[in-house]
């Protein structure tokens, strides 16, 4: 029997980015402590280095790990790169698979999750919101933000 093309498109189901990482978490490399640990550095340090490299710029990445539980942990991430406008924070923490403010093409290996990956798993795991603290030039000017993503 022929199926006409919005009958296939009714059986579709639309998932949320955080609805979408909770079901394919282990698919998308977050599975397990250490390898979710390792996906998150590897996410981090690869848009740092996208940054630097779209800004013609040499990259100066500092990243700290602090163990605050058994299984928790608090990790700041630095970089010297152009920074994120106020605006696109939202979308580039909180959006799957949306290619990076840099580049349209995944340069190193990336699978597209970027740092909302990390965010969600962050959020999954502590139930905390993620801080997110950025500085940037506009219009020659410096500027920058903190934000908490829910």
């Amino acid at each position: 029997m022929e199926r006409q093309a919005g009958e296939l498109f009714e059986e579709f189901q639309e998932l949320t980015a955080s609805e979408f990482f909770r079901k394919n978490r282990q698919m998308l490399g977050f599975s397990g402590k250490i390898r979710s640990l390792t996906m998150v550095f590897h996410e981090l340090i690869t848009n740092s280095l996208d940054a630097a490299e779209e800004a013609g710029i040499l990259p100066n990445i500092k990243i700290n790990l602090k163990r605050v539980g058994k299984d928790h942990y608090i990790l700041e991430h630095e970089d010297n790169g152009p920074g994120i406008p106020e605006d696109y924070i939202p979308k580039v923490f909180c959006t799957m698979f949306a290619g990076s403010k840099f580049r349209n093409i995944q340069s190193r290996g990336q699978q597209g999750l970027g740092c909302s990956g990390c965010v969600l798993l962050s959020q999954m795991t502590t139930g905390k919101p993620a801080t997110i603290t950025s500085a940037y030039k506009e219009d020659g000017e410096l500027k920058g933000v903190k934000m908490s993503l829910k």
